[in-house]
């Protein structure tokens, strides 16, 4: 106890127990920086295995890329080969499970539709897809390749060599000729490149090589930079089943250059063949790399030209090679005879879209707009060079019927040819030419029989004759085979009036009548109310009804419409024979003779030229190919069996008299000159920057060509399952 008074003492703590809460502070403090280090160290870890998780699906996704790229190729090499079927597309997944690649694996699927390919015609499609896995991530990707048909091919330089070598080959163009009766490949292989070019071309058929008949060898003159190239090919392709119904075509070049190459094949009822005097290459070709002109070279331009000359002029020119790059073909029947023109042009282009818009040949109202038959390459072809452009137009019109491609002797006249009326001489002595009583003798004096007649009822004046008196009928005749063949000539007749008219010698004898004796015709096609025109003949005169029947006197064998005796309308009248005999009113429709070569059919339309300077006539302008246009024709007849006729769209605005026509390729030409070509690139007109064309020619072609094509795995439905 404690003494009152005293003051308590404070019990002192022991010293221990001094600093506790600095050091609960400092353990929490440790605490916290220890689950604060912890959960970094997580977010961190996290962050690691997203970021490792997102490279995974990158990976993936390219391998994904990857495996469609391999199925891609599958199929073209399949394509390329030309056995590619639904088994190439279900084969992928058989070949290609957890196929390794990289740091991953992919595998693929792929359905084919239809399920059958090819069969029936149906465009191929199969359906690929790709599963891609980097270690936990994967990736699905699925696409359609379309197993497309595709005009022509092409080698692109930055992935392969060009250069081409058969075989094997880097690339080719194949035709299978499916028709019963052969035909003509055309094929056109455009290049750009730098220096010269050697271009060669081999046909392959059942492990076979043949040459190609070379048409077309040239380029664009370049000044130092790339220049455009072309070469033109011709391949004669047997009917289907027999050797040589399929080749592989392989055009090569020397340098490296990038290259595409089209094709067209014209086929026939009968086997197409080339025009020409001589089968061979160059002679149905024509070129013009001229360099001091535009003629074969254009910059920056919104139309291009060129021209040809008139390779339809003759049948016996001889057509050589023209020198490469230097001279024009000089010949002038490299396309004679021929029923298609065939145009094959090359560019350096800018896009895969530059294109030409038009081709026409011609000018003025005698121009005609070829058709495109193909092009290469299209903005749907993936890795095609976008520097060089190839294409090939056409235009076919029909040619007559007939050993010669010329129809000779054409008339706007129904009938054209050589008469005369009545008949006029002169007596050489006194026993020459006498009447006594009704009996009428005509001799030596009379000249000129069978062109000449004398016929019954024709009225005779001379000196001496007092009444007028009219032939009854004739009694004999001392012409060459009597009168078998002999009338209407000299001998003796009946007369209508009893007179005595003695012979003198220069007494001049006169039989007027109203018979035309048509003794010759080119057009044999008199008949009644045609109109007549012959020199001395009063205007108005028709043949005044159906022709005399056909007998075989009067010096030849009659014929219905052609050579006879015609009654014609008005007084009688005598006129000296003339060759400038015509008939019927000049119109629309055209007349040609049985022997000439002649339209045949209107379709397709035929059109036609005044081909050269015999005769004369001039066709209407219009439209090249319409029926307004007097070029065009309409409808063609057999009159009778002596002539052939033609129908215009429009009457001649000269009528034709004796001229020489001409269809097929002939009516795309200028007579004996040169023909103009124009050119119009698809806008902008710029992206073709150089340009060079030649020319083809054949014939016996009677329907628009086939393209030949090749077939494509063009991607085209892309999608990704989200997982």
């Amino acid at each position: 106890m404690t003494p009152i008074g005293s003051s308590p003492k404070r019990r002192r703590r022991p010293t221990r127990q001094r600093g506790m809460v600095t050091i609960v502070a400092v353990l929490f403090l440790i605490a916290t920086v220890v689950f604060v280090l912890s959960q970094m160290l997580n977010v961190s870890s996290d962050n690691v295995i997203d970021g490792q998780r997102q490279g995974d699906s990158t990976a993936a996704f390219f391998l994904a890329e990857s495996g469609l790229d391999k199925a891609k190729a599958i199929a073209d090499a399949a394509l390329a080969a030309g056995n590619y079927t639904n088994a190439v597309c279900t084969g992928l997944q058989t070949d290609y499970t957890d196929h390794p690649l990289g740091r991953g694996s992919f595998s693929l699927t792929a359905v084919s539709e239809p399920s059958t390919c090819p069969g029936g015609g149906a465009t191929c499609v199969c359906t690929v897809t790709a599963v891609a896995k980097v270690g936990l991530t994967q990736r699905t990707l699925t696409q359609d390749l379309v197993m497309a048909t595709v005009d022509g091919i092409f080698c692109n330089n930055l992935n392969a060599d060009c250069r081409n070598t058969p075989p094997p080959a880097t690339w080719q163009l194949s035709l299978k000729n499916t028709a019963v009766v052969a035909g003509i490949g055309v094929f056109n292989l455009a290049y750009n490149g730098h220096g010269n070019n050697q271009a060669t071309c081999v046909a392959m058929s059942g492990g076979i090589g043949t040459d190609c008949a070379k048409e077309l060898d040239l380029d664009s003159p370049s000044n130092g930079g790339p220049s455009v190239g072309i070469m033109g090919n011709a391949v004669v392709f047997q009917a289907a089943g027999q050797p040589g119904d399929t080749y592989s075509i392989y055009q090569t070049v020397a340098g490296n250059y990038n290259v595409v190459q089209v094709g067209a094949f014209f086929l026939g009822t009968t086997a197409p063949q080339f025009t020409g005097p001589v089968s061979g290459p160059w002679v149905n070709a024509y070129w013009d790399s001229n360099k001091n002109n535009d003629n074969t070279r254009t910059v920056g331009k919104a139309v291009f030209t060129g021209g040809t000359n008139d390779g339809t002029a003759n049948s016996t020119d001889t057509c050589l090679k023209p020198a490469a790059n230097t001279t024009p073909q000089t010949c002038s029947s490299w396309c004679y005879g021929g029923d298609t023109l065939v145009f094959s042009f090359a560019g350096t282009t800018s896009l895969l879209t530059d294109q030409l818009n038009s081709v026409a040949f011609g000018t003025g109202t005698s121009q005609i707009q070829m058709k495109p038959a193909t092009r290469y390459p299209s903005p749907f072809i993936s890795g095609a060079p976008t520097n060089v452009h190839a294409e090939i137009w056409y235009a076919r019109n029909p040619n007559f019927t007939g050993a010669s491609p010329l129809a000779v002797n054409a008339s706007s006249y129904k009938g054209r040819g050589t008469g005369a009326v009545g008949a006029a001489w002169t007596t050489s002595s006194s026993s020459d030419t006498s009447i006594s009583g009704t009996t009428m003798t005509v001799g030596v004096g009379f000249t000129g029989y069978p062109a000449q007649i004398i016929s019954v009822n024709d009225t005779v004046v001379s000196t001496g004759v007092s009444a007028s008196t009219t032939i009854v009928q004739q009694l004999t005749s001392t012409e060459s085979g009597g009168m078998l063949t002999g009338q209407g000539g000299r001998g003796t007749y009946q007369v209508s009036v009893s007179q005595n008219v003695a012979g003198a010698n220069n007494r001049s004898w006169t039989v007027n009548s109203n018979v035309l004796n048509v003794t010759a015709c080119t057009i044999c096609f008199f008949a009644q109310n045609d109109v007549l025109t012959l020199t001395g003949l009063g205007a108005g005169r028709t043949i005044n009804a159906v022709q005399f029947p056909t007998s075989t006197t009067y010096g030849r064998t009659e014929a219905s419409g052609g050579l006879g005796r015609y009654p014609i309308s008005g007084t009688a009248t005598r006129v000296a024979s003339s060759p400038a005999l015509y008939a019927g009113t000049p119109g629309a429709t055209i007349y040609l003779g049985v022997a000439s070569s002649y339209p045949a059919a209107t379709t397709p339309e035929m059109l036609i030229t005044v081909r050269s300077a015999a005769g004369t006539g001039v066709l209407a302008p219009g439209a090249a190919a319409s029926a307004a246009s007097g070029r065009t024709v309409t409808s063609v007849s057999a009159p009778n069996g002596a002539t052939h006729a033609f129908t215009v769209g429009v009457a001649p605005t000269t009528p034709l008299d004796g001229a020489t026509l001409c269809a097929g390729t002939c009516a795309f030409f200028v007579p004996n000159a040169n023909t103009a070509l124009t050119l119009t690139p698809k806008s902008p007109s710029t992206n073709i920057k150089e340009w060079a064309g030649g020319f083809m020619c054949m014939k016996g072609v009677d329907r628009d060509p086939d393209t030949v094509t090749s077939l494509s795995a063009i991607n085209r439905r892309w999608t990704e399952l989200v997982q």
